[in-house]
């Protein structure tokens, strides 16, 4: 979206517009109402480092706004109940900034967070402050651009507490562009040192996967084989609900070998089974398994078939 966002204005198309009006609809059904957010402040930014304010009330601009607004809405209103849909889009949104409140939480959050991004984006990140601090090698004008747009982006989940490090995978993309305009600036040796880094760091990460990952769901009682148990036991046509916020990969799981989207027992009551570690007593309901995973008990409860 962003990136459609910075062509369009750069290369005045019209059509690149209306393409990052439709992937700005596209991301609100992944990320909720700060898709809207950042939709806004890319524009903006844009057309205030560009001096072009008044592109904000253009035809193109106004169409391709609305746009963006009227993919989530028929999606929404197509939805079993709509209302509760918005409310759980906008509280979700509202929780992560709730907890910027708690100051000492917010604080240390303003010093974590940066320092996760640097892990996040090694080795390419520890090369970058290398040479933009010893070699000071300075950003042109169109990786400027790009880099205030990141930035712009990137303060909200900076300035919420709440934010995790995955939130902002979506814009690295802008930063790789950057990253790549200031490494081609470098000498041969530091480029060929960052080729090889990058090299080690995909091995390391592939057989993290392979090998590591597997060991830990093993030791952590292997979330997949009790979702292979729960899918063995429920019913094929059954609708099933999920109250087991510890262990979101059993939902995950389940998902993919029954191709069935599991739901909230709250939002929608028409489900059959739920899955439960939450200690939390539902009506009308019989036991119909229990598994250990990593020191819990997740309960699979069977809904009556009088109720």
């Amino acid at each position: 979206m962003i990136i459609f966002q910075y062509l369009g204005f750069e290369k005045n198309s019209k059509l690149y517009i209306f393409i990052s009006a439709i992937l700005c609809g596209i991301a609100f059904m992944i990320k909720g109402f700060p898709a809207f957010g950042f939709f806004a402040l890319t524009y903006l930014i844009i057309c205030i480092y560009r001096k072009k304010v008044d592109i904000l009330i253009t035809p193109s601009f106004l169409i391709s706004s609305l746009l963006a607004i009227i993919i989530p809405i028929s999606w929404i209103i197509s939805t079993d109940d709509p209302f509760v849909c918005l409310n759980t889009l906008f509280m979700q949104s509202l929780s992560r900034v709730s907890e910027s409140k708690d100051a000492a939480k917010f604080v240390f959050h303003l010093i974590k967070y940066p320092l996760l991004n640097v892990k996040q984006t090694l080795p390419t990140s520890i090369v970058l402050i290398y040479l933009l601090i010893k070699k000071k090698i300075s950003l042109d004008e169109k990786s400027r651009l790009i880099m205030l747009i990141f930035i712009i982006n990137y303060t909200p989940y900076l300035l919420s507490a709440g934010s995790n490090g995955r939130y902002i995978i979506p814009i690295f993309p802008l930063l790789s562009v950057v990253s790549a305009g200031i490494i081609i600036k470098s000498d041969h040796i530091i480029q060929r040192s960052l080729y090889l880094l990058i090299i080690v760091s995909i091995i390391g990460r592939s057989l993290y996967g392979l090998y590591g990952l597997p060991a830990i769901e093993k030791r952590k009682g292997a979330p997949r084989d009790t979702a292979i148990k729960i899918v063995d036991i429920i019913d094929k046509e059954a609708t099933i609900a999920f109250d087991c916020k510890r262990y979101k990969s059993i939902c995950a799981c389940i998902d993919i070998y029954t191709g069935k989207v599991l739901i909230s027992p709250d939002t929608n009551k028409s489900w059959d089974y739920v899955i439960s570690c939450s200690g939390r007593i539902y009506d009308n309901t019989r036991p119909a398994g229990s598994f250990f995973l990593n020191g819990d008990r997740i309960y699979l409860l069977r809904k009556d078939s009088a109720d």
